[in-house]
């Protein structure tokens, strides 16, 4: 072959390939030997081996890798398994493998070949490009070790001198900010150490202070083995420690490499005292941040705007929140309190209660803001104290109602007893009078209205001696409050469903056995209910298509009972919420009951040892939360 074209690409096998898409030639495989005119390092080599023996392709690797040890080869076989192209790869560097020449496969393979040999022979001419810049690096180097040589002796010493000055300041700098940087004395001894090391060939360093007087003498004991220096530490005009320096034997320091570390010397106290008074402020501050942590009550420090900026753990138990939770940067208020309060600077310090729901629980805290000014040229902060105080408020209104009741049951006792023998002689003497006259007489309906007037009073007298009757149970008896509750919402089912409202109830599967009055109780549950019922029933008068709903719901906790009779109706205010336990009080005109039905409910639940409390909002509904003592 006498000329060839120089392309990129060798094809090698019995027979002319089918196109694949890129510019090739063709070499015979029989030809291959007589081939010594081919390019040094041909970029690629394609050897079609479907048709050769192994042998055969062996032979063409081999010629190849001894033409050019940059070519990349692609083989096409389909015979070659995982482990003969791991062989191939080690022996004859292959870079890839097709089991048939396509226009795809072939095509892209080729390509990155070509392109791995580009990179590759880039990396080669940098590698020689380098090899020659060292070479002239190397030529001028030595030509400027030669004209350094031929300087005077003066300027030899003259760079001597500089290079010592420039090495001390060096080291000086260094120790400057290594000293600047410590956080420890420990850790600065290491600092200064390592740099007097590099430059003063010192063995160790030692900062001692007053109180260490024996250290001292057991470090200057070592003379005996090595060379000391000790140095006075003053701060104030007051010396509070020495700095002692040991390097090897019979290396004096001189005089100028004692005025040098001289100079450290004096920079050290300030550092040295620094870091004494940093470690104070860390000690402070981990005393602070426990405090603060400590405290059972939610705390929050604020910036001006009242972001939070930190908060205690309380903080995050009373959220029901981990510690890492990210709340850097919200409001305070909306965060804790779930609601927006707008407090000016001027206002402070506050302390106001704020009652909050969260799920099913209303909590009740008493929060105090505090400002703290830092500094005239810094933002005003604020420090929020969240106190719990819904137990408190708990155990007061409790203690209130209770004295209220008794007080109440007092008073409608010796009222009713007042009442009660005038009334009947009244209500005797009117019914005479009826009877005296005729049922045509202008005057019978008038005696008639007075009549069931009297029968009304006396009614209430009556109710009134009922409620102050109510005494301590005797006879308890062990009772599954189920099956109370059941009977209840069975006595008011009648009114629930000629009014169509819903009633729906979640118990638990097993007994909840407590120690009661089974009449008593169902009496106070049913008087919830009819209050739910008579709620509802107002929210029908304004919306006959209205859903109304009653749910009661009871759960264990702990040696209790909780037990929650809710209800969609009108709800009620706050200001008639502080009256519904007071007897004969009533929002309607003209109340089908006496009005002492959450009275009687209250005064019963309390005398079986538990608690009955109100939830309300207008327009929204009410809820009844009651807790027995669970039967031991």
């Amino acid at each position: 072959m006498s000329q060839k074209p120089q392309s990129d690409i060798y094809v090698i096998g019995p027979s002319l390939p089918s196109y694949f898409g890129l510019e090739f030639d063709f070499l015979h495989e029989h030809e291959i030997l007589s081939e010594m005119d081919l390019p040094q390092n041909t970029p690629c080599f394609v050897v079609d081996a479907n048709e050769l023996s192994e042998q055969r392709t062996e032979q063409i690797l081999s010629w190849i890798d001894l033409r050019s040890n940059t070519s990349q080869v692609i083989l096409i076989d389909r015979r070659v398994g995982p482990s003969e192209k791991v062989s191939l790869v080690n022996d004859h560097k292959v870079y890839g493998f097709c089991p048939e020449v396509s226009e795809d496969t072939t095509r892209l393979l080729a390509l990155k070949a070509l392109e791995k040999h580009r990179l590759e022979q880039q990396d080669r001419d940098l590698v020689q490009l380098i090899a020659n810049q060292n070479d002239e690096l190397r030529r001028l180097q030595a030509e400027l070790d030669d004209r350094i040589l031929k300087r005077s002796e003066s300027l030899k010493q003259s760079q001597r001198r500089l290079e010592t000055s420039q090495q001390r300041i060096k080291a000086l700098h260094e120790c400057l900010i290594r000293i600047q940087q410590a956080t420890s004395v420990s850790e600065m001894e290491r600092f200064i150490n390592d740099i007097l090391t590099e430059f003063f060939a010192v063995e160790w360093v030692r900062i001692v202070f007053h109180g260490q007087d024996f250290l001292l003498e057991q470090l200057q004991k070592a003379k005996a083995i090595s060379e000391i220096l000790v140095l006075d530490l003053t701060y104030s005009q007051r010396d509070f420690g020495w700095l002692v320096i040991s390097r090897k034997k019979n290396s004096r320091f001189r005089t100028d490499e004692k005025q040098f570390l001289r100079q450290i010397a004096d920079v050290l106290p300030l550092s040295v005292m620094r870091l004494t008074k940093l470690e104070q402020t860390e000690t402070l501050k981990q005393q602070w941040e426990a405090t603060f942590d400590a405290l059972s009550f939610p705390v929050a420090l604020t910036d001006s705007t009242f972001k939070l900026a930190r908060m205690n753990r309380a903080f995050f138990r009373a959220l029901g929140l981990e510690v890492s939770s990210d709340l850097v940067s919200k409001n305070v208020f909306e965060t804790f309190l779930g609601k927006k309060i707008r407090l000016r600077a001027e206002d402070l310090p506050i302390r106001k209660e704020v009652s909050i729901t969260r799920g099913e629980t209303q909590f009740d805290y008493q929060v105090h803001v505090l400002q703290i000014q830092k500094s005239l040229d810094r933002d005003i902060s604020f420090v929020m104290m969240f106190h719990d105080i819904t137990e408190q408020n708990r155990l007061q209104r409790r203690l209130l109602e209770s004295s209220k009741m008794a007080e109440l049951g007092t008073i409608s006792s010796s009222i009713a007893h007042e009442l009660n023998n005038p009334m009947g002689g009244m209500l005797n003497f009117i019914q005479l009078i009826k009877m005296d006259l005729d049922s045509k007489n202008d005057m019978y309906s008038d005696v008639e209205e007075m009549e069931n007037a009297a029968h009304r009073c006396k009614e209430i007298v009556e109710n009134l001696l009922g409620f102050s009757r109510l005494g301590r149970l005797e006879h308890e008896k062990s009772l599954d409050l189920r099956e109370i509750l059941k009977q209840a919402v069975k006595i008011s089912e009648l009114q629930t469903r000629s009014r169509n409202i819903h009633v729906e109830y979640d118990f638990p599967d097993e007994d909840c056995p407590i120690e009661g009055q089974f009449n008593y109780l169902s009496q106070a549950f049913q008087n919830i209910l009819q209050n739910s019922v008579e709620s509802i029933m107002a929210r029908l008068s304004q919306d006959p298509h209205y859903d109304g709903q009653i749910r009661i719901e009871l759960k264990p906790r702990n040696n209790q009972y909780l037990l929650t009779i809710s209800d969609n109706g009108i709800g009620m205010s706050e200001s008639v919420k502080t009256k519904a336990f007071n007897p004969l009080f009533s929002t309607k005109p003209n109340p089908p009951h006496a009005g002492l039905g959450l009275t009687v409910s209250y005064q019963i639940v309390e005398e079986h040892k538990g608690s009955l409390e109100l939830y309300s909002q207008a327009e929204v509904g009410t809820s009844a939360k009651i807790t027995l003592l669970k039967a031991l």
